[in-house]
């Protein structure tokens, strides 16, 4: 009896997503709303993302950000100012990293605005 079409089979059914989370590695899918200014409040909605240890962490473009709140499947974030080297505000497209134990999100991009005048 051959089982080898049925193992096949199986792998077919997994996506990578299911295996990532298997293997403990946080998943971002997408953040609500899509661009924000500093200060705003950002959701964060992923797969795998635990319960809040001691060294988990949220980055947006390299600067940890203020949690607010943290869920398996939901962080509630601050967005941060960032500043460039001259000291001005930096705005475009960044990346939102989620550290989880010892495991690290692939980046989700993000839109930050420039801050209300």
């Amino acid at each position: 009896m051959r089982t080898w079409p049925l193992l096949l089979l199986a792998l077919a059914a997994c996506d990578d997503a299911a295996v990532e989370v298997a293997a403990g590695v946080p998943v971002l899918d997408e953040a609500r709303p899509g661009a924000a200014r500093p200060g705003q409040e950002v959701t964060l909605l992923g797969r795998g993302l635990g319960r809040p240890g001691p060294q988990d962490e949220v980055r947006l473009a390299g600067v940890r950000v203020e949690i607010l709140a943290w869920e398996d499947r939901t962080l509630k974030v601050r967005v941060p100012t960032l500043r460039g080297p001259a000291g001005e505000y930096q705005r475009g497209v960044f990346d939102w990293v989620v550290r989880s134990g010892r495991h690290v999100s692939a980046p989700l991009a993000f839109e930050v605005l420039p801050p209300p005048p």
